[in-house]
This record gives structure tokens, C-alpha cells and sequence, in this order.
């Protein structure tokens, strides 16, 4: 998602803006892909009631809003952030607003400390990001990144995380690594990033420049290593003052937009789509549990919910990064409390975990857990008269459908690494024959053996390690899969686990991936149906 920092006194009409029209060119921004603006700065004292003004025009405008913030004092602190936005607050309820701090004179950790208890104790929908700057909060010249994340370390709060200022690690980075000029932050202050400051040196290493042939900035590095790990927004943060008798206003700041947008990585426009369709396709895919006929439906990667035999059950069910980027968590219990029983394979966040747990924990869901993860799913909430265990071998009755349970095999064949899992095997009378085998590294024939019809075989694509980025199928694991999945003689197979979010672009399979699949079934084995849902996509049997 990219933003761009606006004036919030100019937003307020206090200031000449540099922009004839500034709604006309909120509009132009929003055309141009901007999709949330940050009001820098809303100062201590500022009136509530213009921070009210400026928030309806922007979201009027269809655009997202971060803030940048200010602290005038210690003692003060919480205030001076948070009374002017007391009217505006109530917006954020199920979205989530970053307020940006530069770090003080002050005991910075005791400072937000207590705005991270403010946030907790009011239930505000708020993370605070401390910023790195060029000078130290004393005013002398020094990389700021190892002592902000020294103060975020030492505050040690899920709602308190880093703001990289790339203009400001640059600016420093000439001075203090002239011989490699693209030298990076370490990796544990990128991991604790949750927003951006993104701007290019100019006129004697000038700081918040535009983007154009003029200034410098190594963004695509910067961008690069942030990647899949970072879910916030690209923001712009340009100072007009300090280019304006050089560059056109508006042009300077969609020329950055431009550049930002050519340098993007690939999870930035993946995980915009999924903010903007993954609540929608959950919606679409709960249909499957209000429907009279016998079908199931994709809920995420490789997460399902059945709807057969009179009986509702979920597999997997866990949205990881893909949570974090839509706010589902707040919409399960609406749309999958009614569940009758869940299948839990193994304890990797994309199968189990514990944001979903304790959405749905209140619910009357039966937890098929194995046994080797009953400790986990305890500490996750989930009531021990809810849970049944589940042990390789020893059948499950649940009415007249009957669920074998048997071993998984997660562990690679090269190097052992892996995890203990479980798959299912689910039969009934009146139902198709469903196998869930879970996420397999081990495509050895025969080290699972089931013994009756497989009506529908649920596979997860996993064709090697790092090998993902290449759009065709490469080495000899793509043959692997399909003949040991065939192996199973289904009628029916289900190629998931594509478009995991949080994957890097090497190790996330696409529907590319799954489609040559696809045609490799059907020239070596014609006699299986290949289906290819993707999130919110309803299979009937």
C-alpha cells in the first residue's frame, strides 16, 4: 500500500499549500495508487475538531489515514498524542491506525511504555512507531537505527514498532559506509518495522526530496529487504520547502508515487489484494455452511470447510499474515461458529494458531487435535472438554461419520527437517470419501497407506525449497508429486496451499504451479478430476 505524507496544517487551509485544488489532487493521488495519507504533524494541542475536518475529507477522498505525532514532555506524553484525535478514534475500530513518534530527550521506554498501557487499557485500535532520524534526540549527528531499536527492544510491546526513515539511514549511511553506499539495517530492526518514511537526497544530501533523475536513494534495496515481512505502508514523506524552487509541486510528489511503485516488491501489490477482497472471499466461502447440498470450499491457502452428512467441519483453519492484513479475526465466529467439529494437522501458524483459536474458542466446536499438540491448544484457550484427542491409528466416530487418524509426513527426505503432523481420513454412508493428508515433504510411494476409496484427495503443492519463483515447474519433484498423489487412486484431487501470504516470491506457489500440475495429471493419469479453488471458491461434490 503506498502513501504519501501531507501538511496537516495545510490539510486545514492554516498554511498556503503548494497544490492549487487540494481535493482535486487527493483525488489525483487516489488515481494514481495512493491509497492512505499521513498527517504530518498533528502537534500537541492541536483542536480535535480540525483533526475531526481533515479526516473526513481524506476519507471522503476513499483513502486510509496514518499520523504522525509529536512529544512535548514525558509527563505529557499520552496527551499530547492522543487528545486531539479523541474524535476521530472511533473510526479505526477494526482497522488499525500507526502513530508515529521520533524518540526524545526523555526516558523514551518509560514513555512508551505508557502510551502502549494507554493504548491496552482504552482498547484502541493503535500501534506506535518510534522513527529513526539523522541526529540523535541531543541534536548530534548519528545513525539512529540501533537506538531505536534498543528503546523498542527494551519496551518489548506488541503495539509499539519501528518507523524506517530511508532518507535518514541514507543520509547517514554516505557519511558513515561511504565505500557501500547500499548497506542495509540489521535484520531484527527490518523484522520490527510497521511503517515507512520514504524519501531521496538531493541538493547537498538534502533530505525528503522526490524521486527523479536528480536525488538518490538505493529504494529498490531498501524495499527489498523489507519485502515479505512488512505489511505497512510505502509512505512518501516529502518537505516541500526544501525543493520547491526546483521541482513542480504536484509533479514531485507523483514522480515519487511512480518510483515507489516500479520498486515495489511483489508481496506489496499481493498483500494490497488481499486487503481489499480476502473478508469478501471469506463471506463467499462461509456459504458453503448455509447451503443444503454437499460441498466444501476454500477458506484460505490450504484451510477447508465441509459441508456433508448432515455435518460442518473445518480443516486447518488459520490466516496468518493474510489475518493481519484483512481483520478477519473478528468475523469467524459469525461465519464458522457453527462448525461442528475442526481437524487440526499440525502446529505451523498457517494450520494452527492462535488468533483463530481464540476467536472461535467460545464456540461449541468440537477440536480434533492430535495428541502430540493438546498442550498447544490448551495454552491457546481452547477448553479440554472440547477437545478430542487424536492418535495415529484409532478411529474417531462422530455420529456415523468415521475420521481415521494417521501420520503425517512432514519431515524432507534431504535433511529430516520438518515437523510431527497428522492426517485424517473421513468416511461416511451418505458422503464422498475424504483424505486430508496435510502438508507432505516426503513423496516416497506407499509410506501412507489407507485402506478404501478416496473420493476426494486434498493435496498442498510443495515442489522443493526456494524454487517457487520460477513460474515453470523445475527438477524432478513435480513428477514426484503427482505420481504419489495418484498413488491414492482418488477420482477427485484438490491442488491448495497457493498464495500463502508472508511467503517470500521463491517459496509461494501459484496457480502457474498448480495449472502445469494439472495437465501433468492429465496426461498420466486422465481418470482424476484436477479442481484448483482459490480462497472463497465453493467445490460441490
Amino acid at each position: 500500500m503506498i502513501g504519501v505524507s501531507l501538511p496537516f496544517r495545510r490539510l486545514t487551509g492554516e498554511q498556503d499549500t503548494p497544490f492549487a485544488d487540494i481535493d482535486a489532487f487527493l483525488k489525483k493521488l487516489k488515481n494514481e495508487g495512493v491509497c492512505s495519507i499521513e498527517l504530518r504533524a498533528v502537534a500537541p494541542g492541536t483542536d480535535p475538531d480540525s483533526v475531526f475536518d481533515v479526516v473526513q475529507k481524506i476519507r471522503n477522498s476513499g483513502m486510509r489515514i496514518t499520523v504522525h505525532g509529536s512529544i512535548k514532555s514525558q509527563e505529557t506524553a499520552v496527551s499530547d498524542i492522543f487528545d486531539p484525535l479523541t474524535k476521530v478514534l472511533s473510526y479505526f475500530v477494526g482497522d488499525e491506525l500507526i502513530i508515529t513518534v521520533h524518540p526524545t530527550v526523555y526516558d523514551n521506554v518509560a514513555i512508551l511504555k505508557s502510551v502502549s498501557d494507554y493504548i491496552t487499557e482504552n482498547n484502541l485500535p493503535v500501534r506506535i512507531a518510534l522513527e529513526n532520524n539523522r541526529f540523535m534526540p541531543d541534536g548530534e549527528r548519528g545513525d539512529c537505527i540501533g537506538f531505536v531499536l534498543s528503546i523498542v527492544n527494551s519496551v518489548n510491546r506488541d503495539n509499539v514498532g519501528i518507523c524506517f526513515d530511508m532518507g535518514h539511514y541514507y543520509y547517514n549511511s554516505l557519511i558513515d559506509s561511504p565505500d557501500d553506499e547500499k548497506v542495509l539495517p540489521p535484520k531484527e530492526f527490518l523484522r520490527k518495522v510497521i511503517h515507512t518514511h520514504i524519501h531521496a537526497l538531493g541538493t547537498g544530501n538534502s533530505t525528503h526530496f522526490p524521486f527523479n533523475s536528480d536525488t538518490a536513494l538505493p529504494l529498490k534495496e531498501y524495499l527489498d529487504a523489507l519485502a515479505h515481512n512488512y505489511f505497512g505502508v510505502y509512505n512518501i514523506e516529502l518537505e516541500h520547502r526544501r525543493f520547491a524552487e526546483l521541482y513542480n509541486d504536484e509533479e514531485a510528489w507523483l514522480e515519487s508515487v511512480d518510483a515507489v511503485k516500479k520498486a515495489m516488491p511483489f508481496c506489496g501489490s499481493f498483500y494490497d489484494k488481499i486487503r481489499a477482497t480476502f473478508n469478501n472471499n471469506l463471506k463467499k466461502a462461509s456459504q458453503v455452511l448455509k447451503d443444503d447440498k454437499d460441498a466444501f470450499s476454500l477458506v484460505y491457502s490450504s484451510s477447508y470447510i465441509v459441508n456433508t452428512n448432515g455435518k460442518r467441519f473445518g480443516v486447518d483453519l488459520a490466516f496468518r499474515t493474510a489475518g493481519k492484513l484483512s481483520g478477519c479475526y473478528s468475523l469467524l465466529e459469525d461465519y464458522f461458529g457453527s462448525l461442528d467439529f475442526m481437524l487440526v494437522t499440525h502446529a505451523h501458524v498457517d494450520h494452527f494458531e492462535r488468533q483463530t483459536a481464540e476467536a472461535l474458542k467460545d464456540s461449541d466446536i468440537k477440536w480434533i487435535i492430535p495428541e502430540f499438540m493438546l498442550k498447544t491448544a490448551l495454552d491457546y484457550g481452547i477448553a479440554e472438554e472440547k477437545i478430542i484427542v487424536s492418535k495415529v491409528g484409532e478411529k474417531i466416530l462422530i455420529d456415523d461419520m468415521e475420521i481415521l487418524p494417521f501420520e503425517g509426513k512432514h519431515f524432507r527426505l534431504s535433511n529430516g527437517q520438518g515437523i510431527e503432523s497428522m492426517g485424517y481420513y473421513v468416511t461416511s454412508k451418505k458422503s464422498p470419501s475424504m483424505l486430508f493428508l496435510g502438508d507432505v515433504r516426503d513423496y516416497t510411494p506407499g509410506n501412507i497407506s489407507i485402506d478404501g476409496d478416496v473420493d476426494y484427495l486434498f493435496s498442498h503443492v510443495w515442489l522443493g525449497d526456494n524454487v517457487a519463483g520460477s513460474d515453470t515447474l523445475v527438477g524432478d519433484f513435480p513428477e514426484k508429486f503427482v505420481n504419489y498423489m495418484a498413488s491414492f487412486k482418488p477420482k477427485n484431487i484438490v491442488l491448495a496451499h497457493l498464495y500463502e501470504s508472508g511467503r517470500s516470491r521463491n517459496n509461494m506457489w501459484k496457480i502457474c504451479h498448480a495449472t502445469a500440475l494439472s495437465e501433468l495429471f492429465y496426461a498420466e493419469y486422465p481418470q482424476i478430476k484436477v479442481h484448483i479453488p482459490l480462497t472463497g471458491d465453493i467445490v460441490t461434490f
